[in-house]
Order: C-alpha cells, then structure tokens, then sequence
C-alpha cells in the first residue's frame, strides 16, 4: 500500500527517536490488516530492509 510505502522511506531518511515513532506506527498499521495480506507482508519485508 501507498501509504506502507511513504512510512518505509520516512524510516529510510530519520534516525534516533523519530525513525522510532514511524518504525512503531508503521507497524501498528500493520496489526489492522490479516498478516497473510500480500500487501503486509511485502510491507515487513521491505521494512526489514530499511532498518537493516
């Protein structure tokens, strides 16, 4: 999802206590959604990459 996407980049260009406060968001959204949903896991994978 669009919205997913632009909280990955967010996380891509923060550090500290900010990248904090979207990492944790951006995974509150993704307990709203069934965690087989394509969308969420493409969405964990990606953010997986954006951390590590």
């Amino acid at each position: 999802a669009a919205a997913f996407d632009r909280l990955i980049a967010l996380i891509k260009r923060t550090t500290g206590d900010e990248r904090t406060k979207v990492r944790t968001r951006l995974i509150e959204l993704f307990d709203l959604f069934d965690p087989a949903d394509p969308e969420v896991i493409a969405g964990r994978r990606n953010l997986a990459n954006a951390l590590y």
